[in-house]
């Protein structure tokens, strides 16, 4: 079989406070953090054999065969927000809101990989993302009868300037240093999310529970498996792919 390290649901959270301008604006600082860990390896004996999918093809043993492998990815990211809010349409039954913000933004991949057969293999990379950009949206709520439950609906675009940083590296046990390269170049990344579900509150609203189900897309990135594959082509030309990020998410507020 083929060994994989793809990205499962990992849990992040996400805190902030607001602060009340008047009755028609507001200004929300929050902060989010996710970390995604994956790891797989495969195991035969002779005859039978495991060949690397993730090593450079000129090096020396890149036919070599090996009877272990075992590989690991993780995934991070820290999101900073500042927005300011203001009220575009309020009734009884509903209230939209604009908004527009700051928001930073770094993330961070890394993989390895180790082959072994009497010697061992080792492949690595590292790809940072840091950046920062304007954040505007629109946001919406649809009350029932007596307001204590609700729809809701968030969705919002970040245009975030700043720059990959990637290093690739493979070793062996009696070669610390076959392949050692690195690549970087300034981009934009757009960030659209979108977040839908439902909630509670109580009677005065100083408590309101939500829950639903967010969408965050990132445009024009460096995903490990191309930039892996970049190096094994020697060709860097091209590096620009989504990366998706979606789960289920809860919420507790509390407003006074």
């Amino acid at each position: 079989r083929t060994g994989m390290v793809d990205q499962d649901f990992q849990p992040a959270f996400r805190f902030g406070a607001t602060w009340v301008v008047n009755g028609w604006s507001s200004i929300t600082a929050q902060y989010t953090r996710f970390e995604g860990n994956r790891t797989d390896s495969v195991v035969t004996s002779a005859p039978e054999v495991i060949r690397s999918l993730v090593s450079h093809p000129g090096t020396s043993t890149a036919a070599q065969d090996f009877l272990y492998a075992g590989a690991g990815h993780d995934i991070s990211f820290n999101l900073i927000d500042i927005d300011y809010r203001g009220v575009m349409q309020c009734c009884d039954t509903h209230v939209t809101n604009w908004l527009v913000g700051f928001r930073y933004a770094d993330m961070e991949q890394d993989f390895w990989a180790t082959f072994s057969n009497g010697g061992t293999e080792t492949v690595a990379t590292d790809i940072d993302f840091y950046g920062a950009g304007l954040r505007v949206g629109l946001e919406g709520e649809r009350y029932s009868r007596g307001r204590r439950l609700f729809a809701y609906g968030k969705t919002a675009a970040s245009l975030m300037v700043g720059e990959f940083h990637a290093d690739y590296s493979q070793s062996q046990s009696f070669d610390p240093q076959v392949v050692d390269t690195n690549w970087k170049a300034g981009r934009i990344m757009p960030i659209v999310d979108l977040e839908v579900g439902a909630g509670w509150q109580s009677s005065c609203g100083t408590w309101r529970l939500t829950a639903g189900y967010l969408f965050s897309d990132c445009f024009n990135t460096v995903k490990t498996d191309e930039y892996i594959q970049a190096v094994r082509n020697n060709r860097y030309t091209g590096l620009c792919d989504n990366m998706t990020f979606d789960g289920f998410v809860a919420r507790v507020e509390g407003r006074f």
